[in-house]
């Protein structure tokens, strides 16, 4: 598991919502409606993984503003629930192959924690 950051904030969790409809982003969270928008062509992604990861991204929200640790934190959700490195790994080269930054942090902390040899 990655280090887990200490949370930059804490909103209370209810009963969060998922509706799928047009969005210019792959999802978008918002916290204080407890609601979580996907959009609609993203979600019937044929790799189902990674929409795991954009879902524990935007829930990740709830606990912090930095998109980098939102996405340690998908990844730590992942890997706790059965997901193996390499299915997370797949997710976010798929997702991230047009954001290199993006991308080689991810890879970074991968090739860190020895999760892919």
């Amino acid at each position: 598991m990655f280090p887990f950051a200490e949370p930059e904030h804490i909103f209370e969790v209810g009963k969060t919502t998922i509706s799928c409809q047009r969005n210019p982003n792959k999802a978008t969270i918002f916290p204080d409606k407890d609601h979580i928008i996907i959009d609609e062509n993203f979600s019937k992604i044929q790799y189902r993984p990674a929409l795991s990861f954009v879902l524990g991204h935007e829930i990740s929200h709830y606990r912090y503003s930095d998109e980098s640790k939102c996405d340690l934190a998908s990844a730590n959700f992942m890997l706790g629930n059965g997901y193996n490195p390499s299915q997370i790994k797949i997710s976010f080269d798929n997702l991230f192959k047009n954001n290199p930054a993006r991308l080689h942090f991810l890879n970074s902390h991968f090739a860190e924690m020895n999760f892919l040899r």
